[in-house]
């Protein structure tokens, strides 16, 4: 009788932030760097700990809107601002017949920008559940784009005229983490260097990274799942520079380490 249980030997992917990272490297939007590894103790089904749990990614994008509250008596130099980029009316987008339709040409004028601080950083979306709001979503993954900026200006001829326009801030963006991390901490990770881990180029289009825990009392604990991190150097979005993030995640069957053995891991990673 054939198993269906989950293979019992080590498969890692790349994160949501691992492939949105990958990507926008080769369009030259971001740099990073590889900053090192961590263990953990999820990965392995604990009632069958020689087979391996299934690869969760908890990582999600923010998002946030501008809302068309009022679409009359609009005045030119009203605008949204989308990380510094100004899309304004009378200059980028005019008023359609309907709120949902002011909407949409305000959607075109951001598809329409070849301004590089947000046209590969979002994505305008309309949701036809809200018509009269316009969505923006990061496509900067994880958590750091919640952190990123809107905002809006209301013109107005006379100060008793409805506003035309509201923002809601980015929100509902989470980065990717394993299930229990637990050597080393974040604050110190191991750099690949020396006999802690090293990095290796297999192929042009492959990086092989190995991990590395030696003998003794250090890091003594029994592991089921592996990360990989890197650290953004450069970026279009000045609030990912120097962030940590959870780039690979491998699980595998429960490996013990003891005072006298030696705990080695190996990734493949293809591009």
């Amino acid at each position: 009788m054939a198993y269906t249980d989950a293979p019992d030997t080590m498969i890692a992917q790349l994160t949501l932030e691992g492939r949105n990272i990958l990507a926008r490297a080769k369009l030259g939007d971001i740099v990073y760097r590889q900053l090192g590894w961590q263990l953990g103790q999820d990965g392995y089904d604990h009632a069958n700990p020689v087979k391996v749990d299934p690869i969760t990614d908890a990582a999600d994008t923010a998002m946030g809107y501008f809302e068309v509250l009022s679409n009359t008596s609009w005045q030119n130099g009203t605008k949204i601002t989308i990380n510094g980029t100004d899309v304004i009316y009378g200059t980028h987008f005019l008023a359609g017949a309907t709120a949902d339709l002011t909407v949409i040409n305000m959607r075109d004028a951001v598809w329409d920008s070849t301004d590089p601080n947000h046209y590969r950083l979002v994505e305008p979306v309309i949701n036809p559940s809200f018509p009269e709001r316009l969505y923006i979503r990061s496509l900067v993954t994880g958590d750091v784009g919640n952190g990123f900026p809107l905002s809006f200006l209301n013109v107005k001829a006379v100060p008793s005229d409805p506003d035309n326009l509201s923002s809601v801030d980015m929100a509902g963006g989470v980065s990717a983490t394993l299930g229990s991390p637990v050597y080393p901490t974040i604050a110190t990770l191991a750099p690949y260097t020396g006999d802690d881990g090293l990095v290796e180029m297999p192929a042009d289009t492959a990086a092989s990274f190995m991990s590395r825990i030696g003998e003794g009392t250090d890091g003594q604990l029994a592991y089921g799942e592996l990360g990989l991190w890197v650290e953004i150097l450069e970026s279009g979005f000045p609030g990912e520079v120097g962030r940590e993030v959870l780039y690979a995640t491998s699980h595998f069957p429960i490996q013990p380490k003891t005072d006298r053995s030696i705990v080695t891991f190996r990734i493949i990673i293809s591009f």
